[in-house]
């Protein structure tokens, strides 16, 4: 398993579409930010599936990806929400 953490900033029309596809695999923790545990397979998945939809010139995700979700340390400012009672953020 790995602990992966995406983001998106597409254009509006694709925002819906990004959205659905993240809550697929992943948890939302705002907005456009996404985490959680995948797979090798779930991460392939996911990245295809992201391709898709995305446009090459005009959107972008970025997926943070570490092998030991215990070597990423996060803070969170300002407000909390339910996910962030997460054991992995801190």
């Amino acid at each position: 398993m790995m602990f992966v953490i995406g983001v998106y900033d597409v254009h509006t029309d694709r925002v819906t579409q990004i959205k659905k596809i993240f809550q697929k695999y992943l948890f939302r923790v705002q907005r456009s930010t996404f985490e959680g545990n995948l797979s090798k397979h779930q991460l392939e998945k996911l990245q295809h599936d992201l391709q898709q939809i995305l446009h090459p010139k005009y959107d972008q995700v970025r997926l943070y990806i570490t092998a030991d979700e215990n070597d990423l340390h996060t803070e969170v400012l300002g407000y909390k929400n339910e996910q962030d009672f997460d054991p992995f953020i801190f």
